[in-house]
């Protein structure tokens, strides 16, 4: 089993440091992918999208979309009954990204 220190020290070590949105590149990406692993669809009444620790990359994800960085997002995240991804697509949407 992995020690969940160390296997942090190394996940951490692959990501890119935040940047201000302010000082982010004028580029303007054709897909911006956005990890499942956000949402809890166990949770009741179904009529609400609920979130896990993590949820700010899809919100990241429709700011970067409202400001014209990414010309599409693409959501992944399966689910036995309820594909995750269809929950990150309502948050997208509630959060000003067109369907």
């Amino acid at each position: 089993l992995a020690n969940p220190f160390v296997s942090g020290l190394l996940v951490r070590a692959w990501e890119v440091p935040a940047v201000p949105m302010a000082e982010l590149p004028q580029p303007v990406y054709e897909v911006g992918i956005v990890l499942g692993g956000v949402t809890d669809g166990a949770r009741q009444p179904k009529d609400r999208v609920y979130t896990l620790r993590g949820a700010d990359r899809v919100l990241h994800a429709a700011t970067l979309y409202r400001k014209g960085h990414l010309r599409r997002i693409l959501v992944t995240g399966g689910g036995v009954k309820h594909p995750e991804a269809d929950d990150m697509r309502t948050l997208l949407i509630q959060n000003g990204v067109p369907d």
